[in-house]
Parts: C-alpha cells; sequence; structure tokens
C-alpha cells in the first residue's frame, strides 16, 4: 500500500485533486502543515513525498526557520530513495535542495498561461496523453536554474523553467495541476496584491472566470500520477 505525506506551507494552498485522488486508491494521506510547527514524519513513515506551495521564497530562511529544517528533510528523503513530487514552492525547494540557485524573474507570471512539453517529456511513460501544449495555472516570481542529474521538462514564454524530473526519482512542477476552484479563490483572496497588471499577470476577473478549467487540469493531473504508479518512479 502506496503512503503519501504532503508538506503544505500557508493554510490556503492544500493539496486539492492529490488528496482526493489519493483517497480514490485508498492510499494513507497524511498532511504536515510546517506553519504551526508541526513535526516531520520520520522516513519509515511514507514513500511518496509530496511539497506544496506557497508565497514565500526559498531563500527567506531568516522569516521562515522552517525552511530550514524541511530543506534538510528533503535532502534525507532524496538520500534514503522516497519518491518526491513539488508543486510551486515545491519545486524550488528541491531545485534548492540539488544545489541550484532559485531567483527572481524579470516579470511574475500568474494566471493562466500555456506551457509547452518538450521531447524529453514526451518520452517519458507519464506524460503520454498530455497535449504538447497545455494551459495550466501559474502563480509564482521566483524560478530555478536546472539542477545537476536533471531533465528539464517544460516551459513557457516567462519562464523557461516549468517542470524537471531528477533521476527518475522526484517531479518538480513550477505550475499548478492540483488546483480546485476554491483553492483559485483562495490565492486570489490571500495574495491580491501580487495582481499588478503585466504582461503575464491576469486579473482577478479573468482568473477566476477560467477557474472552470481546474476539472480538465486535475484530470491531467490524475493522468500523470496513474502513469507514475506503473512506470520507473516506484521501482
Amino acid at each position: 500500500m502506496l503512503s503519501i505525506h504532503c508538506i503544505q506551507h500557508v493554510p490556503f494552498e492544500n493539496p486539492g485533486c492529490l488528496l482526493e485522488w489519493a483517497q480514490s486508491h485508498q492510499y494513507p494521506f497524511d498532511i504536515t502543515h510546517v506553519y504551526r510547527q508541526e513535526s516531520l514524519p520520520t522516513l519509515d513513515h511514507f514513500d511518496w513525498l509530496i511539497l506544496m506551495g506557497g508565497p514565500m521564497s526559498v531563500n527567506d530562511e531568516s522569516l521562515y526557520p522552517w525552511l530550514i529544517q524541511e530543506k534538510r528533510f528533503i535532502e534525507a528523503a532524496l538520500k534514503a530513495d522516497k519518491k518526491i513530487i513539488g508543486i510551486c514552492l515545491g519545486a524550488q525547494l528541491l531545485a534548492s535542495v540539488l544545489g541550484a540557485s532559485v531567483y527572481s524573474q524579470s516579470e511574475k507570471e500568474i494566471g493562466w498561461h500555456p506551457i509547452r512539453w518538450n521531447k524529453a517529456a514526451k518520452s517519458k511513460s507519464c506524460f503520454a496523453q498530455i497535449p504538447d501544449s497545455l494551459e495550466v495555472f501559474h502563480w509564482h516570481g521566483e524560478t530555478f536554474a536546472l539542477p545537476a542529474d536533471s531533465v528539464l521538462l517544460a516551459g513557457s514564454a516567462a519562464c523557461e523553467h516549468q517542470a524537471f524530473f531528477y533521476r527518475e526519482q522526484a517531479l518538480a512542477l513550477q505550475f499548478h495541476l492540483e488546483v480546485k476552484p476554491e483553492n483559485v479563490q483562495s490565492l486570489v483572496d490571500h495574495c491580491r496584491s501580487d495582481l499588478t497588471p503585466s504582461r503575464f499577470v491576469q486579473s482577478e476577473a479573468v482568473i477566476l472566470q477560467r477557474s472552470s478549467r481546474c476539472r480538465i487540469l486535475n484530470g491531467f493531473f490524475y493522468k500523470i500520477l496513474n502513469n507514475l504508479l506503473s512506470s520507473d518512479f516506484l521501482v
């Protein structure tokens, strides 16, 4: 029985459809809310580790001291050959732990914007049923350099590094496939100050109007997760 543990960084960025997917397979799914100073589990407690998003930077250790402990935990999980999926901040945490820099983009990317999967992604079975171009949900102002021994999977007009695989063990996604309409609404409610008009920042009205796309994204995420179950990600 696959056991999944999730690290949540703020109250308003929860696992979304990831929890529903796990429940549909009857997989145990636990959450550590690090912003509440909850203790992280022992490494034998889980098989997969999910790292959620958050508005902070991976470099904000002085403001959020729990980032130091979480980075050490991620490093230990990698050494223990645990499988990891990082989303948005979680992807940036993976990059940072793997020795890559995380830095501000020239422009924020917020709202519904397309990404393009590259040949490396299309060669992997977990992305076999995903279209070459996919409009996904973004909310980030930072990005990451590509870690050593990793493979770039996707990019966008605003951000070259949108996703990577690390040694078939960790999957980093800068964008959000897990969001449900209520997750989009929560991000708008809590991070409205980020919505300063620019090329890649949509208005609140547009973001909320297009949140009906969440069901489509969730469907694609389910396909990716189901494909991971039968791939080298579990080896």
